[in-house]
Order: C-alpha cells, then structure tokens, then sequence
C-alpha cells in the first residue's frame, strides 16, 4: 500500500459478514480499473473462505480482518477463533454430483485466490488471501 498501514475492520459472526468485507474493500482498494472477471473473483473467493469459517470453526469472537493493495496486488489477511481449518491444504474436488447443495466451497477458493496460506498462531487462524489484479485497480 505504498507508504500507508492496511485497513483493519472486524466483522460481526454473521450472514451478512461477506457483503461487509466486501464493501470495506471496494472502499479500502478501489478497484473501479479492474474488470469484471477480476472483481467476481476476488468477491466469491473471499465470500467463499469467511462462509467456510463462519460454517466450521465453531468460533465465536468477531472475524478481524486487514487488507492490504499496492500496485497489481490485493491481501486479506483472515484472522478468527475456532477450531484449526488449513483451506490451503484440504482437499478441493468438485462434488460428484453437481447439484449438490454443498461442496464447492474449498474448490472455489483455489479457482479465485492467487495464494492461500494458513497458520496458527496463539489459537488463532490466520488465512493470508492474494489476488493478482492484472492492469489495475488493486491501488489506493
């Protein structure tokens, strides 16, 4: 981010805790020079892995989140409670059966994030997200 500190927001344990990352996004990083692939991408991907944890960590305290951009480049650092989840290294297959209501999720995440890593530090997983945005606007 070129000389500025990232954004921090905590996000409510909720349903509604995508669209508000989401929108402290478009805001912390505009990205009005990015087109519209990159853009779907960065949202289901990042929609993708706060469902996951808020589905299967069993946590309780509010996600923290900090984003970073500079130049072509978007980072989410995830940080939350709950029970241990490496989404980097768990398998990712779409299931068999395509309409299934659940399964995707893990396989998504790996189509739309660029690099993923994961680790434990103190009880708390943290979920380092990058998005490669190609031309644009991943700048502040």
């Amino acid at each position: 981010m070129a000389g500025k500190p990232a954004r921090r927001l905590r996000l409510p344990r909720g349903a509604d805790a995508p669209a508000l990352l989401w929108s402290a996004i478009e805001s912390a990083a505009p990205l009005a020079g990015a087109d519209a692939e990159t853009r779907f991408r960065i949202e289901l991907g990042l929609t993708e892995v706060l469902t996951n944890i808020l589905r299967h960590s069993g946590g309780c305290e509010a996600i923290t989140v900090r984003i970073g951009a500079r130049r072509e480049v978007l980072t989410v650092l995830v940080v939350s409670d709950g029970r241990r989840f490496d989404m980097s290294r768990a398998e990712a297959q779409l299931p068999t059966e395509l309409l299934a209501e659940g399964g995707r999720g893990l396989f998504l995440i790996r189509e739309c994030v660029d690099r993923l890593r994961y680790r434990q530090y103190r009880g708390w997983n943290l979920h380092r997200l990058r998005f490669d945005c190609p031309q644009a606007g991943c700048t502040d």
